[in-house]
């Protein structure tokens, strides 16, 4: 006797869920909550992990204001942006890292993010060095704290980055507390718009790092602590520096540099 057996299997058992284009976080949303009318976990999330996890690629993870302790990875093209009124404050839990960027074309505005001890905000980009990075905005952050405010192009074991990236933008950003304010390094890169203060000793404000090519303008660095510098140029070629305001003080008890430039070509 033989036996026919047929095996149907559920679309949703074949394949991952692609996840939702648009998804909402409150840090008061629950299974059981009304949630603004989005549906716990379909669009409806109480964590930015959870919603990122839950996101389609290309998508938009908002968040609303509240407070979220919690280590933020990115790990697909997607917008993370604050909204509504009041603040979205995040806090790292366990990591060195508040908000690691580890997939290119990634949006993240609007936020409070405190750095915790390494950085605030690292963009590593896909397996970092397995692909390089491309189409990253960090924008209108308030940043707090950290070895860096952001830093792109290299990774939480100082390792630098020998693909280049092209297309990270930065700008309109409040960068307080960092020894790193903003980093590239190896990038393309546009920082404009951003306010820095508050430097730690030996700090540095803009740091356009080896290989980069960066267009530095409007910005805001005021540089008060000793050995601090406002701009600095590391064997850079073709990056440009315009209308930035460099504020701080300068004497033999607090020396500091406005504009560092080293190994440059085709400075603008």
């Amino acid at each position: 006797v033989a036996l026919l057996l047929t095996l149907v299997l559920a679309p949703s058992a074949l394949a991952e869920n692609p996840g939702s284009r648009e998804v909402w976080v409150d840090d008061g949303y629950c299974a059981q909550c009304t949630n603004d009318g989005h549906t716990w976990g379909v669009d409806a999330f109480a964590s930015i992990g959870a919603g990122l996890r839950g996101v389609a690629a290309g998508g938009t993870v908002n968040v609303l204001p509240g407070r979220y302790e919690e280590d933020v990875d990115i790990t697909r093209p997607c917008r993370l942006i604050a909204v509504g009124d009041g603040p979205v404050v995040l806090r790292p839990r366990q990591s060195q890292v508040a908000v690691t960027v580890a997939a290119n074309d990634v949006t993240v505005q609007g936020l409070e993010i405190a750095g915790s001890k390494f950085a605030a905000v690292l963009v590593v980009g896909p397996g970092f060095q397995r692909e390089a990075i491309r189409g990253v905005s960090i924008r209108d952050n308030i940043i707090h704290g950290g070895q860096y405010g952001v830093a792109v192009n290299v990774d939480g074991q100082r390792s630098y980055g020998l693909l280049k990236a092209t297309g990270v933008d930065i700008r309109g950003n409040e960068v307080t507390g960092c020894k790193r304010s903003i980093y590239v390094y190896n990038s393309q890169a546009t920082i404009t718009g951003n306010k820095v203060a508050d430097l730690l000793e030996g700090g540095i404000g803009i740091y356009s790092s080896r290989g980069s090519t960066s267009r530095i303008r409007q910005n805001s660095v005021r540089v008060e602590a000793a050995g601090a510098r406002g701009i600095y140029v590391l064997e850079n070629d073709g990056t440009a520096i315009d209308e930035n305001t460099l504020l701080g003080v300068s004497d033999y008890l607090t020396p500091t540099t406005a504009i560092a430039l080293y190994g440059y070509q085709n400075l603008l």
